[in-house]
């Protein structure tokens, strides 16, 4: 009975293929600094964030704790976390949910919260979008909705040089409109 009743919970918990590589997927996430070159390897990780139903507020999204690694060398800017569950007894095969992937650089945090606040922290979300999750005889969705993003770093500040570059070209637009 104890048998019967465990798998019956594992068939009902909703699944999905967690990559943003494989049928009808294509969604290379990348580093903006470096001529948009994709991430990669165990140095940058990914999770997933989700909620029960449509939501457009992102704040509104659990993490699952996947927290896959990228892959490297020609594989950069992928992921392949394959048919993972959602954790949690609401999240049933069949149900619909609104999920988001998040990355980030390991080396600032070891989650994608940890890394979203320090200055100088790389991170990035894509966008928002909904998949039936499968379970059971249903197989795992892919996220045929998801698009491509680049990392961002936290709160940048330039450095000096930049502002030396600023005032002069200031100074020197002030200069020519004298002449005139």
């Amino acid at each position: 009975m104890a048998l019967a009743a465990s798998t019956a919970c594992v068939l009902a918990q909703g699944t999905v293929n967690f990559q943003n590589f494989g049928p009808g997927v294509n969604s290379l996430i990348g580093d903006p600094t470096a001529a948009h070159t994709p991430i990669g390897g165990a140095g940058y990780s990914a999770d997933l964030y989700w909620a029960l139903g449509t939501v457009s507020d992102p704040t509104a999204l659990q993490s699952a704790g996947f927290s896959t690694p990228f892959q490297a060398g020609a594989g950069a800017g992928y992921f392949l976390g394959g048919v993972l569950g959602i954790p949690g007894t609401l999240a049933a095969g069949g149900q619909l949910v609104t999920v988001q992937i998040r990355a980030w650089r390991v080396a600032d945090g070891a989650s994608w919260l940890a890394a979203s606040t320090p200055q100088g922290a790389w991170h990035g979300e894509g966008n928002l979008f909904q998949v039936t999750l499968g379970g059971g005889t249903t197989p795992a969705p892919y996220f045929t909705a998801s698009q491509a993003f680049n990392l961002t770093q936290n709160g940048v500040v330039p450095e000096p040089s930049t502002f030396a570059l600023l005032g002069l070209a200031g100074g020197a637009l002030l200069l020519f409109r004298r002449r005139k």
